[in-house]
């Protein structure tokens, strides 16, 4: 009976499926034993099954959590887009009307020369006022939509760094002009003056959407919070590097 209990019990140590003791039926102290043990491995068992029960729970907390930290990053991205948005449709409004005004007033000019032609009676100043409406009217029409093309470009660029999420290198200050472009309605709508001190070809790599974000969220809180309603301030971003591999704003 010694023998075996001790078999039982090494194989219950050895991490088997084996079963209840059977010589816990006996009525005397080796029936105590394999009774004490059956019921120390019974308690061990329950515990193991409610440790994975736990650790179950752990594992779909931890998955859930990081969806929701992933859909919060994606609200997030979503949230800057949406601001950019609308950052586009109100900077590119101007270039793009002035371009549909003076389109207007060159098409009228040229319907009032052509029916000068057609008369006879084009006189040398209808030709000359023509002339200089025409240039003035395509010089403007140049300049406004050159600055509609490259409001696109920035924004662009902004929008894809803020999707992204990848590494490159930029000149810090024409990215600070890109992003504060985009931030443009923002800002001016509470009347705030937003200046920027940063050294010029000054290159950084790093992850510019990330630091878009931080910087969108500095400049939101400051706008919100950091002046009485009606109260115009100033906000100054300021870039400098005082050591070679160390940049500070």
């Amino acid at each position: 009976p010694l023998k075996r209990l001790q078999h039982a019990m090494m194989e219950l140590a050895a991490g088997s499926d084996a079963g209840p003791i059977a010589e816990a039926e006996r009525r005397d102290e080796l029936g105590d034993m394999a009774r004490a043990t059956n019921v120390f491995v019974t308690e061990i068992r329950r515990r193991e099954q409610a440790l994975r029960r736990a650790k179950d729970r752990a594992d779909t907390a931890l998955a859930e959590l990081q969806k929701t930290q992933t859909d919060l990053i994606q609200a997030e991205k979503l949230a800057s887009l949406g601001q950019l948005v609308a950052g586009v449709a109100h900077e590119i409004n101007t270039p793009l009307g002035v371009a549909l005004t003076t389109a207007t007033l060159v098409g009228d000019e040229a319907r009032r020369f052509r029916e000068a032609a057609a008369t006879g009676q084009l006189q040398r100043s209808v030709l000359q006022r023509f002339v200089e409406r025409m240039t003035e009217g395509s010089q403007l029409l140049y300049a406004n939509l050159t600055r509609a093309a490259d409001l696109v470009q920035s924004f662009k660029q902004v929008a894809a760094d803020q999707a992204s999420g990848e590494r490159r290198s930029f000149d810090m200050k024409e990215w600070l002009h890109d992003l504060l472009t985009s931030l443009g309605p923002m800002l001016r709508k509470k009347g705030h003056d937003v200046s920027v001190e940063c050294p010029p070809d000054l290159t950084v790599d790093t992850y510019p959407g990330a630091l878009a974000q931080v910087l969108t969220n500095l400049l939101t809180n400051a706008v919100s919070h950091a002046y009485d309603e009606g109260q115009a301030g100033r906000i100054l971003i300021r870039v400098s590097q005082p050591q070679r591999d160390m940049l500070r704003i």
